[in-house]
């Protein structure tokens, strides 16, 4: 299954070498590591606000691809001199605000994820997907062995379990709506799980975007996708493009091998989302919802 997660150990050694030195981190021969453990495996805006002068000098000043996407991104949020052309000074012409921080963040996170965009963002299928292979969040308490079958009784609480170990909850605190789905909001997107009986299966799909008129240029997008990832499928009907995968389970299914589904198409749905619409725009599945609606 492919897999767009962001490793700290995937970003240059030199950008980490200089992130250490002007955090004033303690170099134990680990840069990634030392990184890991300051800011976490996954860093937030707290990390971009102490590093933005390195980011800028060290990584961005080297990636014209990259400086080109934040830059933009800044001037379409109205961050910057608007009257400086050139993309690394404009961005020296950024302050270190919020808004500044959320779309360096973006970039950051792409650059040090496996598998993910180019970052001229030019097109949406990642790359190297067919070499990449998912494994549990670092941690889990998963056993490869732990089967569960339509005998073991309702499938639903076999789900439960398994979204309460890969996000660390209590089974029971996993949110069931009333359509007696499971659903699991993931950054931008809401992925859920649906159990059917004919055949005994396991569904799991997201509304990537919905408002989005239908266009050659869309269906050829959507078609490379799917002949580019090794999990789920998109589709588009009645305006909206839908991210889904089934999971047949009436000879049994392995614990693990549900986590790792479960991992990879909200993955997938967060980060396609986001990619589709920059493209063809649309309304991503939580935008202009109320918190409490969606939160888990």
């Amino acid at each position: 299954m492919p897999r767009f997660r962001f490793q700290w150990s995937n970003i240059e050694t030199s950008i980490l070498q200089s992130l250490i030195e002007e955090l004033r981190l303690t170099d134990n021969g680990d840069a990634a590591q030392s990184l890991r453990g300051q800011y976490g495996a996954k860093p937030k805006e707290e990390f971009i606000k102490d590093a933005w002068n390195t980011l800028l000098e060290k990584w961005l000043v080297n990636d014209v691809a990259y400086a080109s996407a934040v830059a933009d991104a800044a001037r379409k949020s109205g961050l910057g001199d608007s009257s400086v052309t050139d993309d690394l000074g404009f961005l020296r012409s950024c302050r270190n605000t919020i808004g500044l921080r959320r779309e360096v963040l973006k970039a950051f996170l792409a650059f040090g994820e496996k598998g993910a965009l180019n970052p001229a963002i030019a097109g949406l299928v990642p790359a190297n997907s067919s070499s990449t292979q998912s494994e549990p969040r670092e941690g889990l308490p998963v056993s490869g062995n732990e089967m569960i079958t339509a005998s073991d009784g309702s499938l639903l609480e076999n789900v439960k379990e398994a979204v309460g170990r890969l996000y660390s909850i209590e089974p029971d605190d996993v949110f069931v709506d009333s359509d007696g789905d499971v659903a699991i909001p993931n950054g931008s997107s809401v992925a859920f799980i649906r159990i059917s009986s004919e055949p005994i299966s396991i569904r799991i799909f997201a509304i990537l975007l919905s408002d989005v008129s239908e266009s050659a240029e869309l269906f050829a997008t959507i078609n490379d996708i799917n002949a580019n990832i090794f999990a789920g499928f998109l589709y588009y009907e009645n305006n909206r493009v839908y991210l889904q995968h089934t999971v047949l389970a009436g000879g049994g299914l392995s614990v693990q091998t549900l986590i790792q589904t479960i991992d990879c198409i909200t993955d997938l749905a967060d980060f396609f989302d986001d990619k589709l619409q920059e493209r063809f725009g649309g309304e991503k599945f939580r935008e202009g919802r109320a918190e409490d609606e969606i939160e888990v």
